[in-house]
């Protein structure tokens, strides 16, 4: 007979599971002589996951104070801006709020912990809505480039259930809007807009086809309204640090080897003379070619981006502004103290010869221009 202390220490009795998962496809187990494995489970239909909501509605009061916020930030500040979304699922309302937050071109970070008097406004502000509300989504711009969901957004939004959107063209007549849902990680493509925005217009008398759509017009229409001159406040320009030298190669802030030529008396890099003018790109020299794509080469590096990810965003035409515009701030920090104003089309010619460059290389190799490791 067993002893209880033997019982308690034999291994249990554990069932093999019926279903797995195998690189992104469910396996059955099975058994039919002469086999015993497992094969594809034949039993679930495929097809894209959609999601319903039933909780309070975004009011176009406040969208409207959202959107004249992120123009504000477009037009003022040259930059895309951000808010957060608010539930009160007690009292069924739904507000917006924008944090203290850094901006320049294509990017806008919520300041945190790091900034000490910005942290204790954005806790200030926080506890102005009290325990009832949660954070239930965000809203950004892409300023004047398209509406979409990109790599950096997908990778803050993982972790943040709720409702998102992105909003481009920002200063034309239609906005572009691009929408999700957030749940236990998974994301959700917004089909009903009428369910997420309260429009202010019944439209039981339309087919219930087309009331998405038409709702979907209504809040791309450009609302101008004001906005909290909190929201301004909390904004803050992105200011680069000053450059002196880029690994064993030195740059000083007039001029780039290769880049710049002189037209005046004692030109060369770095020397006094005249106004400078922007050589032309198309026909530069080799090795001036070789500086162009370290420039770029380190500012991809420095801004922390996948390189084949730039490929991937300029090759796609949705992508290609977007992209653009956020190389467009640092490019034009390196030539800081020229006479040359830099431009969203001067962004995508070097870019462009940086991309086809980097295409003819060995997705491993990374190539040196003598910037450093």
């Amino acid at each position: 007979m067993e002893s209880k202390t033997e019982s308690k220490n034999e291994a249990p009795n554990i069932k093999e599971p019926k279903l797995i998962l195998y690189q992104g496809e469910v396996f059955e187990q099975f058994k039919r002589f002469p086999w015993n494995g497992w094969k594809k489970h034949e039993l679930i239909p495929k097809g894209e996951p959609c999601i319903s909501y039933d909780g309070p509605r975004i009011p176009m009061d406040e969208w409207a104070k959202a959107i004249s916020f992120m123009r504000w930030a477009c037009v003022e500040k040259k930059s895309e801006a951000q808010l957060r979304i608010f539930a009160n699922f007690k009292d069924y309302i739904i507000r917006l709020w924008a944090f203290p937050q850094e901006g320049v071109g294509m990017t806008t970070v919520e300041i945190g912990e790091e900034n000490k008097k910005m942290n204790e406004i954005r806790k200030a502000q926080r506890a102005m809505f009290g325990k009832e509300w949660i954070v239930f989504g965000t809203i950004h711009s892409h300023m004047n480039s398209s509406a979409f969901q990109s790599s950096t957004d997908k990778h803050n939004e993982d972790t943040q259930e709720g409702m998102h959107f992105t909003v481009g063209y920002i200063e034309k007549n239609e906005l572009d809007l691009h929408g999700r849902v957030v749940i236990s990680g998974v994301t959700y493509t917004v089909q009903n807009w009428l369910s997420w925005f309260d429009v202010g217009v019944d439209m039981d008398f339309l087919p219930e086809c087309t009331q998405s759509e038409v709702a979907k017009k209504i809040v791309a229409a450009p609302f101008v309204s004001d906005f909290p001159v909190e929201w301004k406040n909390n904004f803050v320009e992105k200011k680069f640090p000053k450059v002196e030298s880029v690994g064993s190669v030195g740059f000083n802030q007039r001029a780039l080897p290769g880049v710049y030529k002189d037209h005046g008396n004692g030109g060369g890099n770095g020397g006094s003379g005249g106004a400078r003018t922007f050589s032309d790109r198309h026909n530069v020299a080799s090795d001036e070619k070789q500086e162009m794509y370290g420039i770029i080469d380190y500012l991809v590096v420095r801004e922390k981006y996948e390189r084949h990810a730039i490929i991937n965003l300029f090759n796609q035409e949705k992508t290609r502004d977007t992209l653009i515009m956020e190389f467009v701030p640092p490019i034009k920090h390196f030539y800081a103290g020229t006479q040359y104003e830099w431009d969203q089309a001067d962004a995508e010619i070097l870019i462009g010869a940086y991309v086809k460059h980097m295409e003819k290389l060995e997705d491993e190799v990374r190539p040196s221009y003598g910037f450093g490791s």
